[in-house]
């Protein structure tokens, strides 16, 4: 009997301690304390093998480019951004951004299979033929660039369906005609580039849907008609519509009260008579200099000497 409430006291005794070391550990567990959070070593995590390929039929098609790829080790792959998907435990590409990169050939289809991509930016090469319409596919994008290359043809309407694209950059490319209407639907879109073009028509009034833009740069094209001054409705917007075609600006933009700055629209085909008063107009003498003189020759503001 003795014997066993010796083990009976034991047994309580390394019960207690115990319970004291967990006491003791969670009150080590403080904010100024706080437990270490699970190492993840991204040099030892697999690539997803679908990206990865494509990721590499890619740079076949495209490449190579400015730093050369070892196709068989992914630490290479300079502009490649990785995230980790934590259900699968494995890196995805979510962006590939590599400027002046020497591309070759076309836009290369494998692109549609990085279905996680966010960011992608190829300008700077010899890229030629359309920009596919199956880049619409691709609505997780925040940022898209593809200029300075020989891409032609038009904008494809299923840009539109981008929702989430902050940036737009189709820039000093053979691009033609109109801009698509669609565009109107980017209601995220902060900066839209789409200068040095042959881009033709009038500027599409959807643009007044996009919230968040600041930069609209679609000077060096060819757009026409009257200028849709619906689409200057914050003050910060900055709008580059210089050496086009453009044949009129309404003369509510220079009252004092119009909630956008004037475009700038040097270089394009205003003419008529400005009324006396917008002559008088604060706005007006503030910045008709810099934003309507200029004109193409045979064109400009009959009473207006430049």
């Amino acid at each position: 009997m003795k014997t066993l409430l010796f083990i009976a006291k034991i047994i309580c005794a390394q019960f207690l301690l115990s319970l004291f070391i967990v006491s003791c550990d969670k009150e080590t567990e403080t904010p100024e304390n706080p437990p270490e959070s699970p190492h993840f070593d991204e040099t030892k995590l697999r690539l997803n093998v679908s990206d990865s390929l494509a990721m590499v039929n890619i740079y076949k098609a495209m490449g190579p480019w400015s730093v050369e790829w070892d196709l068989t080790d992914r630490h290479t792959w300079n502009g490649v951004e990785t995230m980790l998907d934590l259900d699968k435990n494995e890196l995805r590409i979510t962006g590939f951004e590599s400027y002046g990169g020497r591309y070759k050939n076309t836009i290369s289809e494998e692109f549609r299979k990085l279905t996680e991509l966010r960011k992608l930016a190829i300008p700077g090469g010899t890229l030629s033929g359309n920009i596919p319409s199956w880049i619409g596919e691709l609505t997780k994008l925040e940022l898209l660039v593809l200029g300075d290359n020989y891409l032609n043809g038009e904008i494809p309407p299923e840009i539109g369906n981008l929702r989430q694209l902050q940036v737009l950059k189709i820039t000093n490319c053979d691009i033609e005609g109109s801009i698509p209407e669609t565009l109107g639907n980017l209601s995220n879109l902060v900066y839209l580039h789409l200068y040095g073009n042959k881009l033709s028509g009038e500027i599409p009034k959807s643009l007044k849907n996009l919230p968040k833009l600041d930069l609209l740069y679609l000077n060096g094209n060819q757009l026409s008609g009257r200028f849709p001054i619906e689409i200057l409705n914050k003050p910060q917007m900055n709008v580059n519509c210089r050496d086009n075609n453009i044949t009129e600006l309404p003369f509510e933009v220079w009252e004092d009260d119009f909630v956008g700055p004037p475009p700038f629209l040097s270089g394009n085909r205003l003419s008529g008579e400005v009324p006396d008063s917008v002559l008088m107009l604060d706005r007006w003498k503030e910045y008709y200099d810099v934003c309507v003189t200029n004109q193409q020759e045979g064109y400009g503001y009959s009473n207006i000497e430049e």
